[in-house]
């Protein structure tokens, strides 16, 4: 969804894409995990897929940040 262009946002194809960032990093908390080891799913996800997408590989530090704007966002003061 990231490699495609989408942009988390509060609407249309953005507002799909943030509420999937919350429900992963809702799934990161229940399973203790940190997000760091969200950032090495997606180094694999990113190396696996790249054979057959290759843009994924290449959009691949775009998605890491925006993974961590959005995990800016969501943090609570």
């Amino acid at each position: 969804m990231l490699s495609e262009g989408i942009v988390p946002s509060n609407i249309h194809e953005g507002y799909l894409a943030r509420l999937l960032f919350r429900r992963v990093f809702r799934l990161l908390r229940s399973l203790s995990m940190t997000p760091d080891q969200l950032l090495d799913i997606i180094d694999l996800q990113a190396n696996y897929w790249s054979a057959d997408f290759p843009h994924v590989k290449s959009m691949q530090n775009e998605i890491v940040e925006m993974l961590k704007v959005e995990q800016e966002s969501l943090k609570t003061p």
